[in-house]
């Protein structure tokens, strides 16, 4: 490739390279501000510090779009020196298969490398919302039973956590407890993600192999899945996430295969039924996963009309299978407490808490009234200034979110206060993108601490979680025997090896650059340059396997939690095969097809 004028002008390269160099900085500010010793960040007003950082914000920015710019051309450069002339192939050849013998090879290969850790944290790593479904799989009650949209003393089951993984979890359980432990059914979970795992991973090798990626580029990908920590990490974690980054893992692996194959695949119906059920386990796994599924379908079908029927017919067995018979008929049968509104209000009652926190609740009663109609608090307006002035975290919607008055589902109230939230934009907009900030900074920081959850690493035990809810105790009368008889809890003769996995860790987070295996930001950062890299080389159908990863950036953005790593594992997982794609050069053939994107029929 010649560095001729034109390559080194390439104004989408220019302005991706200015508007994600802004973007970078403001995060990098923002996060140097908030995490200066002493500096409370339920208040800090960050919008402001900019102004006095300006000088400093100013080198930031033209230091990191410079390194973009020199970060697209260089991936210009490997790609087209390095990658292999690969081509659309309806129809894959044996001859570019990966063999029977190697896959072996590969499969047991990945399974060798994960059993240190599967041993080190044996049975497995858990946390609160497991022990949660477990206890609801053996009808044990929960505060779920109280702080759901619909309530009552027969719910058990909850909406809020998937209902397929708290029977798949609760089972296994109740397996290893009939051999014996309870340990061992959280290990069978361990071990058959680690099974699903790798066979997946062997799988997604062979798809880089038959797409035309070159040697080095799918045997890369192979060996950073096998070593990379996140992996090791991912196999053990026993929640829904863990399953979750799984699914959206195949998905988009079947996502690459229609655009590789230009749909050809989908005259397949074999692939056609594992489509389904790549859409259904990330359905079942985290409800999410359905919107990702049709958001993608959408666009499958604007860009491939041709097999409309085939992409009908998957929307439409989806919808039956699992919006009408499982969240319709087994959901009413079984009385599962559906979720409030408040999963989706975390954005706006944050950055409502944020501004009554900082003015000391000196807010307008129209304000302060509406927002408390949809709160549960009790007391005078002084009793709730006080407690959202308490509970307020930027890290963690829940203390606010949590106290969502259930029965506003319906009412007035709500559209009260979203009018009034939408009013105080025009009021305090310097609050409300300080509270965006400060709630997200995690995400996108680059110099932060391990990311949140990586310092977990046992088994979140039944009885912590039970002794957590003293009001469940009681109001249900339970005894410790009622549910202590349920002992899945990490060994701890191994509490030493688990010691030395998380200072090891830490250790290594502390060296430059390296540090970034394990920062959500870098990896989010890592798939937006690969998507923006796209849309410079026009390559626009490949961008469709990037949708799922996208729409995990964006959740997580208005997610409960800031910086929660499991929240961020799709994009962990799957960031190396979206890599080794890039390296599949695009043909005559590719760019015919990337132009049809915008054609008229």
């Amino acid at each position: 490739m010649s560095l001729n004028k034109h390559i080194l002008l390439n104004p989408l390269r220019i302005i991706f390279s200015v508007v994600m160099g802004l973007f970078i900085t403001v995060y990098q500010m923002a996060g140097m501000i908030l995490t200066q010793e002493g500096v409370d960040n339920r208040t800090v007003a960050i919008v402001k510090g900019f102004k006095e950082h300006a000088a400093q914000m100013i080198g930031i920015f033209v230091l990191t779009a410079a390194v973009l710019w020199l970060i697209f051309l260089g991936v210009e450069f490997l790609v087209e020196r390095f990658g292999a002339s690969g081509s659309l192939k309806p129809h894959i050849s044996e001859s570019v298969k990966i063999s029977a013998r190697w896959k072996l090879i590969l499969f047991f290969g990945y399974l060798v490398c994960f059993v240190p850790m599967i041993v080190i944290f044996y049975p497995g790593i858990t946390t609160a919302d497991t022990a949660r479904q477990i206890a609801m799989f053996f009808h044990l009650p929960t505060r779920v039973a109280g702080s759901m949209a619909t309530n009552g003393a027969d719910i058990i089951y909850s909406a809020h956590h998937p209902l397929m993984t708290t029977w798949l979890y609760g089972g296994m359980v109740k397996l290893g407890m009939m051999f014996g432990s309870a340990n061992l059914g959280v290990f069978f979970c361990t071990l058959m993600q680690a099974i699903s795992f790798s066979a997946v991973f062997v799988w997604l090798t062979g798809l880089l192999k038959s797409f035309g990626a070159p040697v080095w580029a799918y045997r890369s990908v192979a060996v950073i899945w096998a070593v990379y920590p996140m992996s090791w990490y991912s196999v053990c974690c026993v929640f829904s996430d863990g399953l979750f980054s799984l699914a959206v893992l195949i998905f988009c692996g079947m996502l690459a295969k229609i655009v590789f194959t230009e749909g050809e695949c989908l005259k397949n119906k074999s692939y056609v039924l594992g489509f389904i059920l790549s859409i259904l386990m990330m359905s079942f796994t985290k409800k999410q996963g359905v919107y990702f599924a049709f958001a993608a379908i959408v666009v499958l079908l604007i860009v491939y009309r041709r097999y409309y029927k085939q992409l009908l017919i998957a929307a439409v067995a989806v919808i039956l299978v699992f919006n009408i018979l499982f969240e319709g008929v087994v959901y009413r049968s079984l009385n599962v407490a559906q979720s409030g509104k408040q999963e989706i209000l975390s954005l706006p009652m944050q950055q409502t808490a944020r501004t009554i926190t900082v003015s000391g609740g000196k807010i307008s009663k129209e304000e302060l009234h509406a927002f408390k109609g949809i709160l549960t608090v009790s007391g005078d307006d002084a009793d709730v200034v006080k407690y959202i002035c308490e509970e307020y975290d930027p890290d963690l919607a829940d203390p606010i979110k949590n106290r969502f008055n259930r029965d506003t589902q319906s009412d007035d109230a709500l559209k009260q206060y979203l009018k009034t939230w939408f009013k105080g934009f025009f009021k305090s907009p310097a609050v409300y993108f300080d509270s965006v900030l400060a709630s997200t900074y995690k995400y996108f920081y680059l110099s932060g601490d391990l990311p949140s959850g990586m310092e977990h690493t046992d088994v979140y035990t039944l009885e912590t979680y039970m002794e957590s809810y003293p009001k469940v105790i009681k109001k249900y009368g339970l005894a410790k025997e009622d549910y202590a008889y349920i002992d899945c809890r990490s060994p701890e003769g191994l509490a030493d090896a688990r010691s030395t996995i998380v200072n090891l860790s830490d250790n290594i987070h502390n060296v430059p650059i390296v540090r970034w295996l394990f920062s959500i930001g870098f990896m989010f950062y890592l798939v937006i340059i690969c998507g923006l890299y796209l849309l410079i080389k026009r390559r626009w159908r490949e961008l469709i396997i990037l949708l799922p990863l996208l729409f995990t950036i964006a959740v997580c953005c208005i997610s409960p939690m800031n910086g929660a790593l499991r929240y961020a594992m799709p994009v962990m997982i799957t960031w190396p095969f979206m890599l080794g794609l890039l390296f599949v050069k695009s043909t005559a053939k590719t760019k015919k097809s990337a132009d049809l994107l915008h054609a008229k029929d």
